[in-house]
């Protein structure tokens, strides 16, 4: 599943990469010209802080404007750029308080790590560990907020809750994802952002969350079949028959090698 994963979403990225870049650029003149905004207020710290929350909320709409097109281009629908303005006034009721706790986040981590941190007392350092494992488990739950929406199309904090659901369920598989988006960083970087970015790391985590539906699909529709096997488990555990729920999948993205996507008239 994980091999198919990362091929869909090198195949989807080549296929839009001009949208990506087009949506990429648009977040990043975002993110630049709040950086010089609250740069120009940070001799007052109020406002620079008041600042650096509002221009985070606005940088998550585009953001998930942008994951309902990745959510159309990883189920195979014919994607609109208009649908991206479209989109905008739609997502803001779920991506402004989105912003907002990230900006929370941002804030108390770049408060608090210096400061437990530079408390040498053994109760600092616990509570440094502490504060460093919480924020691993609320980035590793949080990443997948945005496409469980853009799937679900849930309220904000129905969609929350299964974001934490989520990581549970599937925890060794969101710490690959999150590595897997930490690369995909490195590498736009590298590029000024452009590819894969913003849009390419919302498009990889619309494709997992797509494919990874389908395993809760199938143990609805064998609910007797998976608690017998559990029985007989010691462990519990359920083998996914992935390469059977992604069969359709596979068929419709269709076998290309990199020729193929360099040279399509071949």
């Amino acid at each position: 599943m994980i091999k198919f994963l990362l091929r869909k979403n090198f195949v989807d990225g080549w296929d839009n990469m001009f949208q990506i870049i087009f949506y990429n650029f648009i977040t990043l003149m975002l993110c630049i010209g709040g950086y010089f905004a609250i740069s120009a207020t940070i001799s007052n710290i109020y406002v620079a802080l008041a600042l650096f929350f509002v221009v985070t909320a606005i940088i998550f709409i585009p953001i998930f404007s942008m994951a309902e097109i990745c959510q159309q281009i990883a189920c195979f629908k014919p994607i609109d750029t208009k649908d991206f303005f479209k989109n905008l006034p739609k997502v803001c009721k779920v991506a402004i308080p989105f912003g907002l706790i990230i900006a929370t986040l941002i804030i108390i981590a770049l408060v608090a790590f210096p400061f437990y941190a530079q408390n040498e007392s053994v109760f600092g350092t616990a509570l440094l560990i502490l504060l460093f494992w919480i924020y691993i488990f609320l980035f590793l739950s949080l990443q997948w907020f945005c496409p469980l929406y853009v799937n679900m199309h849930g309220s904000f904090f129905k969609t929350l809750k299964k974001s934490f659901i989520f990581f549970i369920d599937n925890t060794g598989f969101s710490i690959f994802f999150f590595l897997y988006t930490i690369f995909l960083y490195i590498v736009s970087f590298i590029i000024i952002l452009l590819v894969p970015g913003f849009a390419g790391v919302v498009l990889a985590q619309c494709n997992a969350v797509k494919l990874r539906m389908y395993k809760y699909d199938w143990m609805e529709e064998n609910k007797e079949e998976i608690e017998r096997d559990r029985q007989k488990n010691f462990m519990g555990k359920v083998r996914v028959p992935w390469a059977e729920l992604i069969a359709e999948d596979k068929e419709l993205l269709g076998h290309r090698t990199f020729l193929d996507l360099i040279f399509p008239w071949r």
